[in-house]
């Protein structure tokens, strides 16, 4: 019975053990905030690439609808980030430019994923950089997974897993001669 007593009253190793209970929440917290710092950080890269790249549309450096076109406008937002989070940019990003006739004619699809299989394709999307004076909508999606492995389903209302980042800026075209609308020059 003395013995019992005394193991009771024996605090040594009392903080290995107190540290083996909290260490694995006080880990996941840290990852979960690394992991969530890196998502918005990859998002601010991608927006940056996106608003930059689309000056060369604005202008009238980058006009046309066809792969190469498409391909540039992809190049330059991919030479504008300076993550290297993003991996081979030049695959993993999508590009969607659309020119319109007037800002109130404005209209982009719910969803790019037309065959519901929760991945956006070159095929889905859209590239038309416009004429001059017409309004467009220049975005990119990258489909970003977590870095941190299962981290997703420890923390599941937090992390997303993965998830497409979207990165958008709308704009007029500076009058410039050539493009592939006419419709909307001068409004």
């Amino acid at each position: 019975m003395l013995r019992i007593t005394k193991l009771f009253r024996n605090n040594e190793g009392v903080a290995a053990v107190e540290f083996a209970l909290v260490a694995p929440l006080f880990f996941a917290f840290v990852l979960a905030i690394i992991d969530i710092s890196a998502y918005f950080f990859v998002a601010g890269q991608l927006q940056h690439g996106v608003v930059q790249a689309a000056r060369a549309i604005r202008t009238g450096n980058l006009i046309g609808s066809d792969t190469d076109t498409r391909n540039a406008f992809r190049k330059l937002v991919c030479d504008n980030i300076q993550s290297l989070m993003i991996g081979s940019c030049t695959t993993n990003v999508m590009v969607d430019v659309r020119a319109f006739n007037s800002f109130g004619a404005i209209s982009l699809p719910s969803s790019l994923d037309a065959n519901g299989n929760k991945i956006i394709e070159e095929n889905e999307t859209s590239f038309n950089t416009g004429g001059s004076s017409c309004p467009v909508i220049a975005r990119a999606f990258y489909n970003y997974t977590t870095i941190v492995p299962g981290l997703q389903y420890m923390l599941a209302a937090v992390v997303p897993g993965t998830v497409y980042i979207t990165a958008a800026t709308a704009f007029r075209n500076e009058p410039f001669t050539g493009g592939t609308a006419t419709t909307c020059s001068d409004i």
